[in-house]
């Protein structure tokens, strides 16, 4: 092979890994816990969009941990409930592209009658980025990537 034909190689893949990583939705995420720190299995999880109306549920695990998988961009409300605690719910959630958003809620104990509302501005929402679970690579990122088997020294020969 021709150092030519190895850099257009290494175009191809790194346009590949790039193209098959872009994703235009989001993900929200977090754990459910009681006042004291506790996980909260079972409790109930209702993600609307405020511009589209869509509504998404789920349960927490077992680990009072919940899940949203490609969520449509936009700005959410979440609502989470579980029996013997007062609602919590959050407003203005952000839902980026390729990105995670995680709320974590303390479930405070009362009656269901009563809600704990939280901003998500006021809220210090934790956004992590896609790239730590395999997301976007910047074409720089890509073109230093050690390869295995090509020194550029031996190619310059």
């Amino acid at each position: 092979m021709t150092r030519t034909h190895v850099w257009k190689l290494v175009a191809f893949f790194a346009w590949a890994v790039v193209a098959h990583t872009q994703t235009s939705r989001g993900t929200v995420s977090g754990t459910v816990m009681d006042a004291s720190g506790g996980v909260v299995p079972a409790a109930g999880v209702l993600v609307v969009g405020t511009e589209t109306g869509v509504r998404r549920s789920t349960l927490t695990n077992e680990a009072g941990i919940y899940r949203f998988d490609a969520v449509d961009l936009g700005v959410y409300e979440i609502k989470i409930t579980h029996p013997g605690f007062k609602a919590y719910v959050s407003t203005g959630l952000g839902v980026e592209a390729n990105r995670t958003t995680v709320i974590d809620a303390k479930l405070e104990v009362g009656s269901g009658e009563i809600a704990v509302q939280v901003s998500a501005e006021a809220q210090m929402a934790i956004v992590r980025d896609a790239p730590l679970r395999g997301g976007n690579f910047l074409p720089r990122q890509v073109s230093e990537l050690p390869l295995i088997g090509l020194n550029p020294i031996s190619l310059a020969r």
